[in-house]
Formats: C-alpha cells, structure tokens, sequence
C-alpha cells in the first residue's frame, strides 16, 4: 500500500522538520500530498494525458482521475457521465465503446492548443506518472463491474501499489475492499448543506461508518471539513483527505489543520504553499 507507505513517510519528515514525534499511524501526517485534480486541470484539458504530464512538471505529488467503464468493458478517464462539455458530442459515455470515445476530441473545448487531444484509457494515464506517484481512481456510477475492471488493468500495468480507489458510493467503496483489500479506499463525501444553502460540518457519524468498513480514509469537500472531523479521522485511525482546493488561503489552513491530503485544480499553487508551511521542496522530502 505506496500510498499509505508515502504518507508514513511523509508524516515522519515532517516529524523531524516540526521537532515533534509522529503519533502512530497514518494521524501522524502533518504534510499533506498535492493531488491534481483531474491533472492539472486548470491549465490544460481535464482527465488528459496533457494535464497530468503538466501536473508532474509542477510538482504534485499524486494525480486523480474520474473513470468509466464503457460499453465494450475498458475503462475511459472522463468526469461527466455524457460526453457534451469536453468534447462536443452527444454521448453517452457507458453506452460507447473505446473506439467510438476515441474519436472524440476532447482538448478544443479549452483552446485550440489543445485541439486532438483524446480521451486517455487509464493504462495511458499510468504511463505518465513517476514511479511511486500514487493515482487516486474514482470510479463513477454505482457500478461495482467499473472495480473489477480497475484492478486487472493496474495489475496488468504493475502499477497495483500505485492506486488509490475513491468512490462517492459506498458499495463500490466495499465492493474494492473486498476484492483488492491491499488497495487503500477512500470515501468520497460531499458537505451537506442546510435549507437555506449554506454548508455544514461533516457528520462525525460517517469516520466511524468508514473505519468500521475497513476504508483508509474519507475524502471530504471541503466545505465540511472541520477540527473536529480531522480529530475524529486520527481518533478512529483512518486518513482525511480534502477536495478541491484552489484558493491559496484555503490550501494553506488545510496544511496547517494537518488534512492527508489535499485535491486541488492548480497543483503548482498548492506544491508552493505545502512547501512555505513545512519548509522543504516536496520531491527531496518525499525522496529520503
């Protein structure tokens, strides 16, 4: 489990840096990883090969990708459930094939730089990445099948030790901890919101509801993040990580709250800010 592997030592390098000992476990982390949402989607296509080799150059420390599984079984890296916003055509992803997907083009949508652009197979994806560098799936829809095809693909690639599943359903959560239970899970939860729309704390109920089905951690809008659900999080032994964070101010009280790890659209800002909180360059920390 590299992932859980890198936030011990991360935690521990931060340890030595703050002068503290590390409580045991992953609670002790107090370096979050910089995890490029959808690559470093704010300056090139989102869930391309384009914004993830971008994402390395800036620094981040672990990607995130939405994922599909289509209609001819492969896995498409995707966020929406049609194919509209990014690449102009009216689709349905999980009613199309990979070939059909892979005509589409899905860069113009953002600039003609980026016209031809396709949409990348998650083996494509891991091609791009340093060894060691984690890649957070989240599998979309409720279907459990999308689980099964993840992890043959990434044993297939050898790259098993650099997954991470995230999944905002429960039961394809469950359904990856029982088949792959090496493969650290995170929940994904969004913030509730009151009637008048303003956010809400997390429920502390749902740290426990994670432990108890054996998930490494959840992973939090950040609207409901609180002290008290990081507290909860390092209590029940499980990690706390927060999505998607962009403004610098935000990122830099998620460093200080001591989150796991923090998702955000612009990792050449977070990588800056992570590195002014714990005074080191995140590559030479995470390379000891």
């Amino acid at each position: 489990m590299r992932f859980l592997a890198t936030l011990a030592c991360a935690a521990l390098c931060a340890a030595v840096i703050t002068g503290c000992a590390p409580a045991p476990g992953v609670a002790a982390m107090e370096r979050p990883l910089v995890v490029a949402h959808r690559g470093a989607s704010a300056y090139a296509p989102e869930n391309t090969v384009p914004a993830y080799e971008l994402a390395w150059e800036m620094g981040a420390d672990a990607g995130e990708v939405d994922v599909y599984i289509t209609a001819d079984d492969g896995i498409i890296c995707i966020h929406d459930y049609t194919t509209d916003r990014t690449t102009g055509h009216e689709g349905i992803v999980f009613e199309m094939t990979i070939p059909e997907l892979r005509e589409l083009d899905a860069g113009s949508w953002m600039g003609e730089e980026w016209a031809g652009t396709k949409l990348p197979l998650l083996e494509e994806l891991y091609e791009t990445m340093p060894p060691g560098t984690p890649m957070f799936v989240e599998i979309k829809r409720s279907d459990v099948r999308a689980v099964h095809r993840v992890v043959e693909i990434v044993d297939g690639i050898g790259r098993r030790e650099d997954t991470v599943i995230i999944a905002f359903v429960k039961a394809v959560c469950e359904e990856a901890v029982r088949i792959a239970p090496d493969i650290p899970v995170l929940w994904l939860l969004n913030a509730p919101q009151d009637e008048d729309g303003n956010w809400q704390p997390l429920p502390l109920e749902y740290v426990d509801e994670a432990a108890e089905a054996g998930f490494a951690g959840i992973n939090v809008n950040i609207n409901g993040v609180t002290r008290e659900l990081k507290e909860a999080c390092d209590a029940a032994g499980i990690t706390l990580s927060v999505w998607t964070v962009n403004p610098e101010e935000d990122i830099r009280d998620m460093v200080r709250l001591g989150v796991h790890a923090i998702t955000t659209d612009v990792p050449d800002v977070a990588r800056r800010v992570v590195d002014e909180e714990t005074g080191r360059a995140g590559v030479e920390l995470l390379a000891q």
